[in-house]
């Protein structure tokens, strides 16, 4: 379902629409329409904010500062030895953590449609699994969103579960 959202796959018979277009007509970057949070972390080289905007000059301070907030990283972020110029590498987040700051990337920019894949897969089923799912929460607020999970109980009822 994913790969025919994100226009990877062709359907077999009938249409895919986002919007009234197929899915391969909307801009890759068009990440304020649909984005996807995978269960994998895939950090890029660079700081800490190159992973939230994927070296994208449109977004701003106060969309980072906005995703940050919603996952609940502001103040581990701001207590980074260069805040959100400390090199990825030189940061030591914990996989939850890491996790929080893939979704940050996936609602930076308001995106309409959020496509959540295995979000807790690799966590603990306590503490941290509760800090990803409450920013789920938070993520889903005024967005259609689709979550992929093959553990029951791990998304709460508001959200679509395939």
């Amino acid at each position: 379902m994913f790969k025919l959202l994100l226009g990877l796959y062709q359907p077999q018979k009938g249409k895919i629409l986002l919007d009234g277009s197929s899915p391969d007509a909307h801009p890759k970057n068009q990440r304020h329409f649909l984005a996807i949070c995978e269960q994998g972390v895939a950090l890029v080289d660079g700081t800490v904010k190159d992973q939230i905007t994927l070296y994208d000059d449109t977004i701003t301070a106060e969309m980072i500062d906005k995703a940050l907030a919603l996952v609940g990283l502001t103040d581990i972020v701001k207590n980074l030895p260069q805040g959100l110029n400390t090199p990825v590498s030189d940061i030591n987040l914990s996989q939850g953590q890491l996790q929080l700051l893939m979704i940050a990337r996936s609602v930076v920019c308001d995106p309409q449609i959020l496509l959540l894949d295995e979000m807790t897969a690799s966590l603990d089923r306590e503490e941290t699994e509760a800090k990803v799912l409450k920013a789920i929460d938070a993520a889903s607020s005024g967005r259609t969103v689709l979550s992929i999970s093959h553990r029951r109980g791990a998304h709460d009822g508001r959200i679509i579960k395939l």
